[in-house]
């Protein structure tokens, strides 16, 4: 017999009032679909390592008997509001919690102390059949304030031994066979979530209307490792990031959204579960990145989003920089009599030097950002201010008058280093230009500079640490650019 038959004949009979809201939750606790149909959530990474996660629900609140309540209104007068099962949230902390009504008003939500109390009583109505005889009722009484209020460790081991021996503290009080579906879903899934029940006022009952929650929450990036985050802030990676759905069961279909942050890319968002189609995944260069799915089970795996660095931004300033610092160093080492005249004008060049450091540094100023971007940009930014000290140390050796072969070889490296980043930087996009002949492309220039940094600085230096440096070259660049 179906619960919203069970409540008809409760009505008809002298049910308590106990009973009748219990029959009233538990029909549109597992009826959720029926009358939610459209859940959007929203994710807005903010400053450091969290984010605002904003909910809209469209749905139809069932105003069923026992869920009313009197709430006081303007001027003493009374007003009417209902119960409704908004969604399941993890326990825990929630921060900056907002809930609004259709109109954008406040809405309340029930405490912690009555939440206890009104799932308790659903849960001992579930339960009425499965009890052992000379059960003590407070004894279960304590176990379901356990599994509802409890930590979720203390509250997933209290109800994997109701549901597992039918016993609390080693003491039967139900029969495990005895206890239905969805009870031992309720009991399993209580454990770890809480019921956010809201008090919409009584005029919305049965009406099709949007109700809105928002709260801020912890979100940083799954994969940070340091090969990663140089390949995405090249633009040859991707930098995966999880988002839990927030009951996506609750609803007879589930959107995610996210939005990009301004010097990011999405290259995919991909929601959890076997289908997989044009609703389900979506890739944006800047905006807002949408998926929908259906659930009928939780799924076991979050909705991912791949972040990375494109080429407008970030990227390009810091292919800029390094190519610059490239040019002014390489062609220190190239130009006839070029260290010579730097060292007859070492006042002049040093300042024309050191000015080049001051603009690479204000090119990697950062800004107040989230953590995804930090771990992204951050790379780029530590190459940007890399570039301006190498600058400032050969400006240095010019006014110090550094002494051969020290001088070259800080000018050597400085242009070996920015060469590989610069090539590293544009690869992706010189790749789908140039197409196969990007590589030779970039074994001539690696030749090329190379060859003359070879001929200034190889007879200072041994000639294993030459060919070292020529292999090291090109295994940096195959290992960055694969």
């Amino acid at each position: 017999m179906s619960w919203v038959r069970q409540l008809a004949n409760r009505l008809t009979g002298r049910a308590s009032d106990a009973d009748v809201r219990a029959l009233s939750l538990s029909t549109v606790l597992y009826n959720q679909q029926g009358w939610q149909y459209r859940k959007v959530q929203s994710h807005e990474l903010r400053e450091g390592d969290y984010e605002v996660v904003s909910v809209s629900i469209d749905c139809a609140p069932q105003g069923l008997p026992g869920l009313w309540y009197a709430l006081d209104g303007p001027g003493g007068q009374t007003e009417q509001a209902f119960l409704v099962p908004v969604t399941y949230m993890r326990k825990g902390a929630l921060r900056q919690f907002d809930m609004r009504g259709p109109g954008g008003e406040a809405l309340p939500v029930i405490g912690r102390s009555e939440y206890t109390a009104l799932m308790s009583g659903l849960l001992t109505y579930q339960l009425e059949d499965s009890p052992t005889p000379g059960t003590e009722a407070a004894l279960l009484e304590a176990a379901l304030e356990t599994i509802l209020d409890g930590d979720p460790e203390a509250a997933v081991a209290a109800s994997r031994e109701l549901l597992t021996n039918g016993t609390v503290g080693g003491r039967p009080v139900l029969d495990p066979s005895r206890v239905n579906k969805w009870a031992r879903e309720l009991l399993t899934d209580l454990a770890k979530v809480w019921v956010l029940f809201a008090l919409v006022p009584g005029e919305y009952a049965g009406r099709r209307v949007v109700l809105k929650y928002s709260h801020h929450a912890k979100q940083s990036a799954d994969d940070a490792s340091a090969r990663r985050r140089w390949l995405g802030a090249a633009g040859l990676s991707t930098l995966p990031v999880k988002f839990t759905l927030s009951h996506p069961t609750g609803a007879a279909s589930h959107h995610l959204e996210v939005t990009v942050p301004g010097d990011l890319s999405c290259s995919s968002l991909r929601m959890p579960g076997p289908v997989e189609d044009r609703n389900t995944t979506d890739s944006s260069d800047a905006g807002v990145v949408h998926g929908a799915a259906s659930y009928e089970v939780e799924p076991d795996k979050p909705a991912f989003v791949e972040f990375t660095v494109p080429w407008a931004g970030m990227r390009a300033t810091t292919w800029l920089v390094s190519s610059v610092t490239f040019a002014v160093t390489f062609l220190g080492l190239l130009l006839p009599g070029a260290q010579q005249a730097l060292l007859d004008a070492a006042d002049g060049a040093g300042a024309v030097l050191l000015a080049v450091p001051a603009v690479a540094v204000a090119f990697a100023a950062g800004r107040r950002e989230s953590e995804v971007e930090s771990v992204l940009l951050g790379p780029l930014r530590v190459w940007v201010t890399t570039c301006a000290l190498s600058l400032f140390a050969c400006a240095c050796s010019i006014v110090g008058v550094l002494h051969d072969p020290f001088r070259t070889w800080l000018w050597a490296i400085g242009a070996l280093a920015s060469m590989t980043v610069a090539l590293v930087l544009c690869a992706r996009e010189a790749r789908l230009i140039l197409g196969r002949w990007w590589e030779p492309l970039v074994g001539l220039t690696a030749a090329f500079v190379l060859f003359t940094v070879e001929l200034r600085v190889g007879d200072t230096w041994p000639r294993a640490w030459s060919e070292q440096l020529v292999a090291w070259s090109w295994v940096l660049c195959r290992w960055l650019v694969p």
